[in-house]
């Protein structure tokens, strides 16, 4: 047990910039889903995919060394920029799908966007590190 919970606090550590992303967008996303009103079920997913996408990213391997890679979720992979464009877009699309009469309900549409934003900055950045052009 000790040993998982080890191996558990070892994936989770933050050791670069790009974690500090990944953890921003989790938690804007969860509360994003939070500041959501009910029935809305196409947001309340677009969100959960997101949540599912950063946690998906920060977990995965980078090199293929290690035993449980998937082809195409490396740092220059398909999988991976795929991830990331889903990390963008889904909080956009999101935030302008949010049906609320009030204004209150409507609370969820700047957050949608600023973590869309976010998402983008980061996805960005990701790519233009990971193919040769460095800029942090």
């Amino acid at each position: 047990m000790e040993q998982l919970l080890q191996d558990i606090w070892g994936v989770l550590q933050y050791e670069d910039i790009w974690d500090l992303f990944i953890y921003i967008i989790f938690f804007m996303s969860l509360i994003m889903m939070m500041l959501i009103p009910d029935k809305n079920l196409q947001p309340t997913l677009l969100m959960s995919a997101v949540l599912l996408f950063t946690v998906i990213d920060k977990v995965r391997p980078e090199t293929p060394s290690n035993v449980f890679f998937v082809p195409g979720f490396d740092d220059r992979g398909f999988g991976t920029f795929m991830i990331h464009i889903g990390m963008f877009v889904f909080p956009l699309i999101a935030g302008a799908l949010v049906r609320g009469r009030t204004d209150k309900d409507k609370r969820a549409l700047p957050l949608g966007i600023l973590t869309g934003i976010i998402a983008g900055v980061y996805t960005l950045l990701f790519v233009l590190e990971n193919n040769g052009i460095g800029i942090l």
